[in-house]
């Protein structure tokens, strides 16, 4: 599967997921405005910090063997079955976690025990959002474009309906209800498409369980779980630091931005973890791996300075059209925040040679000291600058991180051409 297609079929589905998203967060804007976005922002911090600890790293590791596997039937069976049972054991301790301290949780994230049932509720659909992703993640690893983009586009079109329909009858707790059923109703259909392919078989589910593939999978799931569960983490405490220097409204207005952000960067953000991945672990000779790498640059790059260039003529325009003229006070963060985008999509490129070719050790190292640099930068300019300290920190942290990628990517390329 080429670039080209990768990124068409992709950018399909986020085009459509890219506009559901909007007219949702727009409902949801003129229904609550910015203290109702920072209370679900911060609910939706608390999910990924819940669900990260089960499917996200293990279905990484999935496209990461599998595609390695693809002419190995035994290991490629091997792999599947014994993330299967991880994601399944691990369930059930999350489950009973949530359900057992679901008071205490619920004053954490809402200061109130009122939501007791929500954390219950989103607790027991952990199950589904598994299925959900561990079989997108089969599809991901059989370069399965098209079923991938099928399920993706039934996600995006349920879980729009599912919410807005809830955030616009029941507000603020319909909204929080609607994303804690968020990616987990169509485990099933998801189910379906699996077993429709081609290399579908019934037994590769039920290997033995294998110790050795059982650390293979953790071991290469503690490169993504350590973003997956540092971020959220990190952005739910500097919305409460946030909240505590300045207000509800000030981290309603930084979510906004942030959220703004990650809508505009979807794209490049899942053709990067649909093909990069793969891609780059199939490349098993220097200079193959050398020309895909300055091939994505070249296609890619001018899209991310074209794209940022418009979206800062037109920002006044689409807070309008996007949130209302209640986030007004959104525009002053755009050029920082602009600035650390290109930096942090440019990143994300080189950052995929590491994981694909799972250096565990440079992944989680970089993770963990930029996402601990950016809340200190974070805390240290809101403090001496306010509201628009906490673009100023997003943009200084991604430069560096950037730079460093660089550095280190320059350094594993021209050793391994030296043992070659």
């Amino acid at each position: 599967m080429s670039l080209f297609r990768t990124s068409f079929w992709t950018g399909l589905t986020t085009m459509l997921k890219v506009v559901l998203n909007y007219v949702m967060w727009k409902i949801i804007a003129v229904r609550v405005g910015p203290v109702g976005i920072a209370v679900i922002e911060q609910f939706q911090s608390f999910i990924q910090i819940s669900r990260v600890s089960i499917p996200s790293g293990i279905n990484e590791g999935i496209v990461k063997y599998v595609s390695e596997y693809q002419d190995n039937e035994k290991k490629k069976a091997d792999i599947i079955s014994n993330a299967m049972a991880m994601n399944i054991a691990i369930f059930g301790i999350s489950f009973l976690i949530l359900t057992v301290f679901s008071r205490y949780f619920s004053h954490l994230v809402f200061q109130t025990d009122n939501h007791q049932k929500l954390i219950i509720l989103m607790g027991s659909c952990i199950i589904l959002f598994i299925v959900n992703n561990f079989c997108l993640s089969l599809l991901n690893a059989h370069m399965e474009v098209k079923k991938y983009v099928m399920g993706m586009i039934a996600n995006s079109l349920l879980n729009f309906i599912l919410t807005s329909y809830l955030i616009i009858h029941y507000g603020l707790e319909g909204g929080l209800i609607g994303f804690a059923l968020n990616q987990t109703i169509l485990g099933l259909f998801s189910a379906y498409l699996v077993v429709r392919s081609k290399w579908f078989n019934i037994k590769i589910f039920f290997s033995k369980i294998n110790r050795d593939c059982i650390i293979k999978l953790a071991k290469y799931s503690c490169i993504p779980l350590s973003a997956a569960l540092l971020t959220p983490i990190a952005s739910f405490f500097l919305t409460q630091y946030v909240v505590h220097s300045l207000s509800w409204e000030s981290a309603g207005y930084w979510q906004a931005m942030m959220r703004l952000s990650s809508a505009y960067l979807i794209v490049m953000a899942m053709v990067f973890g649909f093909y990069f991945i793969p891609k780059f672990s199939s490349l098993k000779e220097n200079s193959s791996l050398k020309k895909e790498i300055i091939k994505s640059h070249y296609a890619i790059f001018p899209l991310i300075i074209v794209g940022s260039v418009l979206i800062f003529l037109f920002k006044k325009q689409i807070i309008v059209i996007i949130y209302s003229t209640k986030f007004m006070p959104v525009i002053p963060l755009f050029k920082y925040q602009l600035v650390g985008d290109v930096a942090r999509a440019s990143t994300w490129i080189l950052k995929n040679i590491f994981v694909a070719k799972a250096m565990v050790k440079i992944c989680i190292a970089t993770e963990v000291v930029f996402i601990l640099l950016n809340i200190l930068l974070t805390v240290i300019f809101v403090h001496y600058c306010g509201l628009i300290g906490t673009a100023i920190a997003f943009a200084i942290n991604y430069i560096l991180f950037w730079i460093v990628m660089i550095v280190l990517s320059l350094k594993y390329l021209n050793t391994k051409q030296e043992r070659c």
